[in-house]
């Protein structure tokens, strides 16, 4: 409805003044964001923390007199809490798609047909898209993928179909992109589907960013496509891509027993890691840490021999602290987890020097298998147990996968930041302008305009917003420690 209202604003004020459209298109996309986020939340899991809550106190009722259904219950409960941080997971992506900024369109979109089809059951198929070999411009990219996101909303929502394809078409003057289902379809006649009138406004408000149009044809019975055609010229540009890495992985010491930290800010999971590592035989918890830095203070007085490691940490995020770790000591091993899991921050991870990479939600006995195996020198990641050289292999084949923009490197994207770059992004995320930042770090800004360039480098983006965005989205810099305005 707000956006509504200040449409007709608009019209009154000044139907042709841009920067008013802008903020009324802009206005009605945050509600739509917010209509859907709230209905997925209802559907999937308030019911689910509803469920669970009735589902605790019944085994605490239980737990004396029956302690076999208590553990029955309980078990089915822990299923269920598992199915629904998948849920929430692919959530995530959809609202920040991480590999998007970073990598391209083509990546985001292979994840999220992958993510969309074991969500929802439905065989999605990209058709068309390794023609792709040029990058569009990040504004223009977001708003295309958003409109096939959601385009394919309204197929999950509301077509009933077992099929989609998500079609590229290529010619020299356009680009067309086709979303077909095999659904029930409805009468294009009698209007667009019912509950999805914001979301038809906002595809054809990015269609306009495009210069594009958008159709959609569809029959009762014959499926439904929603059809963009926009000019190439608008929207592709040429990419060089580069592709190698590098592995500098230290030699770890086998073990007789194993010795372990546990460094995580939240006491909960914490004590919750505890009693989970505790029952397994030969190991020791040798201590815990609440930040980065408190984390190589006590590494260097206890001498664990693997770490586990939060990445979203205050002082000195988790990265930060696995790379100082590494860097110093030959006989450590660092298993990084994290609540936000995507394959390139599991880059990031294994170019700091962590010997394996798990969600938080990881099963229990996948991560004790995990800390035996770093113990032993070698990695863990998705699964497998890999050696330093097999680790060499899957870093670069998955170099080989990436596209980065600019020309630079996919090594290059993936160049960890110094100490004092990351005191300086740190920085920018406060607010904080490049003169600022000389006097509190007693430098000069012609150094500080040195230090920016390479971060924006590394981190394969445009500007310092960006840069500060990407930052706060993978946990390097908590957002709670950054200042209100």
């Amino acid at each position: 409805m707000l956006y509504w209202f200040l449409r007709g604003r608009v019209r009154k004020a000044d139907m042709d003044d841009p920067t008013i459209q802008a903020k009324a298109i802009s206005v009605q996309t945050q509600e739509e964001e917010r209509y859907r986020l709230a209905n997925l939340l209802q559907a999937s899991l308030a019911q689910l923390l509803s469920n669970a809550t009735l589902e605790i106190e019944t085994c605490l009722q239980l737990m004396d007199a029956d302690p076999k259904t208590a553990r029955d219950g309980l078990t089915t409960l822990l299923h269920e809490i598992r199915h629904g941080l998948t849920d929430v997971h692919m959530w995530i992506r959809e609202l920040q798609p991480p590999l998007l900024k970073e990598l391209g369109l083509v990546p985001s979109l292979r994840r999220y047909a992958d993510d969309f089809s074991k969500q929802t059951g439905i065989a999605l198929t990209l058709t068309g898209w390794a023609a792709l070999t040029e990058r569009i411009p990040e504004t223009l990219e977001i708003a295309l993928f958003r409109i096939i996101q959601e385009a394919l909303d309204n197929v999950r929502e509301h077509a009933h179909a077992s099929q989609a394809e998500v079609k590229l078409d290529l010619t020299p003057e356009e680009l067309v992109v086709t979303i077909a289902d095999n659904g029930q379809g409805f009468d294009v006649s009698q209007g667009i589907v019912p509950g999805r009138r914001l979301g038809l406004v906002a595809m054809r408000d990015r269609a306009d960013l495009l210069a594009g149009s958008l159709q959609i044809f569809s029959e009762p019975g014959r499926g439904a496509r929603v059809v963009l055609t926009a000019p190439r010229a608008r929207l592709l540009q040429p990419i060089e891509v580069s592709m190698k890495a590098k592995n500098s992985r230290k030699k770890k010491v086998s073990p007789a027993g194993i010795r372990l930290m546990i460094v995580d800010d939240h006491p909960l999971f914490r004590a919750g890691l505890r009693r989970v590592l505790e029952m397994e035989p030969g190991f020791e918890i040798v201590g815990e840490a609440i930040n980065g830095q408190e984390a190589l203070d006590k590494a260097r007085e206890l001498e664990p021999q693997v770490i586990l490691m939060d990445v979203n940490l205050p002082v000195l995020n988790g990265l930060q602290a696995t790379r100082e770790l590494t860097a110093s000591r030959d006989d450590i091993a660092v298993v990084v987890l994290t609540a936000y899991h995507d394959d390139e921050q599991m880059l990031h991870a294994i170019r700091a020097g962590a010997s394996a990479y798990f969600p938080k939600d990881v099963d229990p006995q996948e991560l004790v298998r995990a800390v035996h195996e770093v113990s032993k020198g070698n990695y863990m990641l998705n699964d497998a147990v890999l050696a330093k050289p097999q680790v060499a292999t899957w870093l670069l084949n998955q170099f080989d996968q990436m596209q980065v923009t600019g020309g630079d490197s996919a090594e290059m994207a993936f160049q960890p930041l110094s100490t004092r770059e990351m005191e300086i992004l740190t920085l920018i995320t406060h607010g904080k302008s490049n003169k600022e930042i000389a006097q509190q770090l007693g430098i000069s800004r012609q150094t500080v305009k040195n230090h920016m360039t390479s971060i924006l480098r590394k981190l394969a983006v445009n500007d310092r917003t960006q840069a500060a965005v990407y930052a706060l989205r993978r946990g390097w810099i908590r957002l709670q420690d950054v200042p209100r305005g």
